[in-house]
């Protein structure tokens, strides 16, 4: 058989049998059961799909880093800030603990322009990224003109 024999097996054996191909790298991953139903996982790969329904709203994907910030005062309490999705598509929640009411959050571009900026609305307060293009931005926790946490946002 000659080159191009094989040349053209080798083609149609590759385009005949069906591929199938993760979207990305992952780390690890696995299974979990139970008698309410099962779920997949991964780890290592940064998508995944927001859905709102009347019901509420859920975060499917593959990865979504939930970072917990606790802030020492001085007086021995402590502060818990939590920023969430992250990486996101139309918002991201700041959730803290204990809100004061001179709190503020900044929302930046990763050139340092101030996008929004606007107190914390009690507990938790949804910043909004639907207008925005795919990109990182930052998001700075202000408590009385001083800086006390920052956080990198990706935007998808």
């Amino acid at each position: 058989m000659s080159i191009k024999g094989i040349l053209l097996c080798l083609i149609v054996l590759y385009t005949s049998v069906p591929s199938m191909a993760q979207h990305g790298t992952t780390a690890a991953g696995g299974n979990a059961y139970s008698s309410a139903g099962s779920v997949s996982y991964s780890v290592g790969q940064v998508d995944y799909i927001g859905i709102d329904a009347t019901g509420g709203i859920i975060n499917q994907g593959v990865q979504q880093p939930y970072e917990i910030f606790v802030l020492k005062e001085g007086g021995g309490t402590s502060i818990i800030i939590h920023l969430y999705p992250n990486p996101s598509t139309d918002y991201v929640v700041l959730s803290v603990d204990k809100p004061t009411p001179d709190m503020n959050y900044i929302l930046c571009d990763v050139g340092g322009q101030v996008l929004h900026q606007q107190k914390l609305n009690g507990n938790e307060t949804t910043i909004s990224l639907a207008n925005m293009q795919s990109s990182c931005f930052y998001v700075y926790v202000y408590q009385d003109k001083n800086m006390i946490k920052s956080f990198k946002v990706i935007k998808l």
